[in-house]
């Protein structure tokens, strides 16, 4: 088990991880819709956690394979948002 101090901070990095996931999302939505970018996918809102915890647990050499919304996924392995 985690001391106090270690569990609040590995719950405070899965919830930055979900933070940045839904601001990315919120952002792409908007340049969607305003069309600046002319894309159509679908959008993780309201799944950030799963791939903030299942990516928590993989190593900076682990590769993961997304077929269904991969961008909240490539945030949280701590893909670049530049």
């Amino acid at each position: 088990m985690l001391s106090g101090e270690m569990e609040r901070e590995r719950l405070l990095g899965l919830y930055r991880t979900m933070i940045r996931i839904r601001l990315f999302e919120n952002a792409a939505r908007d340049l969607v819709r305003e069309g600046a970018i002319p894309a159509r996918f679908g959008f993780y809102t309201g799944q950030e956690a799963v791939a903030a915890g299942v990516c928590a647990h993989l190593g900076p050499g682990d590769q993961i394979g997304s077929t269904h919304r991969p961008l909240g996924h490539l945030i949280a392995k701590g893909c670049s948002l530049r």
